[in-house]
């Protein structure tokens, strides 16, 4: 014996209108708001404003400064004085007389002094700071692409925190809807109070998830903003139009701007090093001394030219001490610059190796949200013949909305990850 359920038309109205926002998910909806932002466009704006972008270059141009000053070494240094003094009258052993009137006098010469050699020490310094300033440079690629990571991390938990409210609420309109049925169920005494209860405590649940997602959202827009200095409304962010593909190869690590940096503060070690060995060798100078006005008894003789020898201590232990510390610094460096490629190399194979492993993870999805809606239409129908319960329908609604939430869950860090690969591949001058 068969028997046919009647459901009142405004009920059934309202319970197609409301499966009908169920159902309804698109990141189209995004996209065609007019005040949503894209991605690539946030992320502009944010390394266009960010402070510590312009404390890196700031850092470039103190760079150039000392560069210029250490070529400054390479020419004669010009330099003018005026003494004055007063002799007195000295005289002889047995005081028979003055060997020397007392005299006063004034001298005014300008000078030039030129370092011929002093170990090389001026060249060595000066292919250091030439390599500190390519380090400086380097430093501002590495604070761009740092921020960069930053960006996105904040843009992409943005996106999913969107994606979750959208969920949360329509997973709330189910909820209301089944609370809406137990009611007048549970008036005709066809349904238990336990059964409504339990609704309930899942709709509050589901409320107090909706307010603490909508708190990161804001929290995490302020993490975003903290970025720049311009103030960036609170907007919708599009979700990103682009398929996931396998990724062939992972990037160069030493070709990446925090690498070039280490390898570069490790240059600049050595020649620190070959500085400080210099200073152990002899230093030759030579002065030109141009006098404009001498004392009368030293008249005759308007300029000079000096030679200067300077031979450090053999056991100078101050000079010693400086070039072990450049020594044991360099070595220092050296180190450094082995561990971070090592460790940035790993880093990054590992990211685009989970990528790639992710794809297959988020095929899957796609096709479990797909199966999950085909078994949502096939209940509709059973539904409206009486087949199956408002209750079974209306929770593979629900077991859908979480197989979305997974699936975007996933394509958000998927796009991150291949937003950050390619990037990686243009610092490295590579071909993603």
């Amino acid at each position: 014996m068969t028997r046919t359920f009647k459901i009142p038309r405004h009920k059934a109205i309202a319970a197609c209108a409301n499966i009908a926002i169920a159902l309804f998910w698109s990141s189209s909806a995004f996209s065609q708001d007019p005040k949503s932002v894209s991605v690539e466009t946030l992320i502009e704006l944010v390394l266009n404003n960010n402070p510590d972008l312009e404390i890196s270059r700031s850092q470039i141009g103190q760079a150039e400064a000392r560069v210029d000053s250490a070529r400054a070494k390479y020419w004669p240094k010009p330099s003018s004085s005026v003494s004055y003094f007063h002799q007195n009258t000295e005289q002889n052993a047995s005081g028979a007389g003055a060997l020397f009137a007392g005299q006063n006098g004034f001298t005014a010469k300008s000078s030039m002094q030129l370092n011929i050699f002093n170990g090389f020490q001026d060249r060595h310094r000066h292919l250091q700071r030439k390599k500190e300033l390519e380090k400086s440079k380097q430093d501002l690629g590495a604070t761009r692409l740092s921020q960069f990571e930053k960006a996105i991390g904040y843009a992409f938990e943005i996106l999913r925190l969107q994606s979750d409210i959208k969920n949360i609420t329509d997973k709330l309109s189910l909820e209301r809807e089944r609370e809406k049925d137990l009611e007048s169920k549970v008036s005709s005494q066809s349904a238990k109070m336990s059964e409504l209860l339990s609704v309930r405590a899942s709709l509050l649940s589901s409320e107090e998830e909706l307010e603490t997602t909508r708190a990161d959202l804001q929290a995490t827009w302020r993490n975003l903003r903290s970025l720049t200095n311009s103030e960036i409304p609170f907007t919708v962010i599009e979700t990103p139009r682009t398929t996931l593909k396998q990724i062939a190869a992972s990037p160069q690590a030493a070709s990446l701007p925090d690498i070039r940096s280490a390898r570069a503060d490790m240059d600049a070690s050595v020649l620190a090093e070959k500085g400080a060995l210099g200073a152990l060798a002899p230093s030759i100078d030579v002065t030109f001394n141009k006098y404009l006005v001498r004392p009368s008894f030293q008249q005759g003789n308007d300029w000079d030219l000096q030679f200067t020898a300077t031979i450090p201590i053999p056991f100078d232990s101050e000079k010693r001490a400086a070039l072990h510390e450049a020594e044991v610094l360099r070595i220092q460096k050296e180190a450094i610059l082995t561990k971070n490629e090592k460790n940035k190399q790993t880093e990054v194979d590992n990211l685009v190796e989970n990528y790639n492993a992710d794809l297959k993870r988020q095929e899957i999805l796609n096709e479990a949200v797909e199966t999950q809606r085909k078994l949502v239409d096939a209940l509709k129908k059973d539904y409206r013949y009486g087949l199956v319960s408002i209750s079974d329908y209306l929770s593979s609604i629900s077991t859908l909305l979480q197989k979305r939430q997974q699936r975007d869950h996933l394509m958000f860090l998927q796009l991150k990850r291949s937003m950050q690969i390619q990037k990686y591949h243009f610092e490295s001058g590579e071909k993603s």
